[in-house]
């Protein structure tokens, strides 16, 4: 028997259906709340970890849960992080998340007037923004940057948000941890101490991020950005390459496994023009758009952008 508002993990080495039996859905309109539980441990990645269920048996907007912190859900091959407030994520009847349990915060809720039907189980959009980047966003508290990795049909992602008021340290807040899938490949960001993050709130500080990523088998992968709000590169430690991700998809050929010390995610403060690239990278080898052209002269420090000539800093 399944209790509402738990959630449950199934797997079978078999095809077939799968009859379950709910204990007393919730079809009036009575909230919910589900109690969550603190877990200790030595990583704060891995703290405070519950897996909860959409109580009702119908769809539930993530932006309407009395619960500000990222949650985790299986997509059917991976697992994919969402932020209440950032993201448009609609959770389908009795779905399962990951939540991860702040200090200050003791339960999840859900309020049964934002319960929605199928017909009604469409994102009202919030913040939703294409790639791109504007000359206010300098002025924006948080800017994020959207990554995908992709390989034939099969993609991942991952999101750096950069906000001077959050640390470079994980905050269960606003943070959340890569949950891992061999099925598809993997993309995500590295702190100083190895965590993985799905999601990593995080100041500028130097504009560099460690970017790992895992291939299921060798062959052709595509880094690409479906959301920019400021300007930012892919750094190949391989190739000694900068790929500036305005320009469009960044493909390359990887080995089968993990690999969490070939590229760097690197940032600009300026919203415009490439001379806010680091200064430790003003020397790099070379610097290409993603149609291959060549963009700098490491010996000048010249970048040709829009056919005219740029000094980096």
């Amino acid at each position: 028997m399944l209790l509402k508002g738990k959630g449950y993990i199934f797997r079978t080495n078999f095809e077939g259906e799968l009859s379950l039996r709910v204990d007393k859905p919730t079809f009036e309109a009575v909230n919910e709340e589900t109690t969550l539980t603190s877990y200790v441990s030595s990583n704060e990645a891995n703290a405070n970890w519950n897996m909860v269920g959409n109580p009702y048996p119908c769809y539930y907007p993530i932006n309407k849960l009395q619960y500000g912190a990222p949650i985790v859900v299986w997509n059917g091959s991976g697992y994919d992080a969402y932020r209440p407030g950032d993201d448009d994520y609609i959770l389908h009847p009795f779905e399962a998340m990951f939540v991860q349990k702040p200090q200050s915060v003791s339960s999840i809720g859900f309020l049964a007037e934002w319960r929605q039907t199928y017909t009604g189980s469409h994102p009202v959009s919030n913040n939703a923004k294409t790639i791109g980047y504007e000359d206010e966003q300098a002025e924006n508290s948080r800017r994020f940057v959207n990554l995908t990795l992709s390989h034939g049909n099969l993609t991942d992602k991952t999101r750096v948000v950069l906000n001077e008021a959050q640390s470079v340290k994980y905050e269960q807040e606003c943070d959340a941890a890569k949950f891992e899938s061999t099925e598809i490949p993997q993309i995500y960001t590295l702190n100083t101490d190895g965590t993985k993050f799905a999601i990593n709130e995080r100041p500028m500080e130097n504009g560099r991020i460690a970017l790992g990523f895992y291939a299921p088998e060798e062959g052709m992968y595509t880094f690409s950005a479906t959301r920019m709000d400021v300007k930012a590169y892919i750094y190949d430690s391989m190739t000694s390459a900068t790929y500036d991700l305005l320009e469009g998809e960044f493909t390359f050929n990887a080995e089968q496994g993990t690999d969490n010390t070939r590229f760097t995610l690197i940032f600009a403060d300026e919203a415009t023009g490439i001379n806010g690239l680091p200064a430790s990278y003003a020397g790099v080898d070379k610097i290409y758009d993603l149609g291959g052209r060549k963009m700098n002269d490491a010996k000048t420090g010249v970048v040709i952008k829009n056919g005219k000539k740029v000094t980096m800093k």
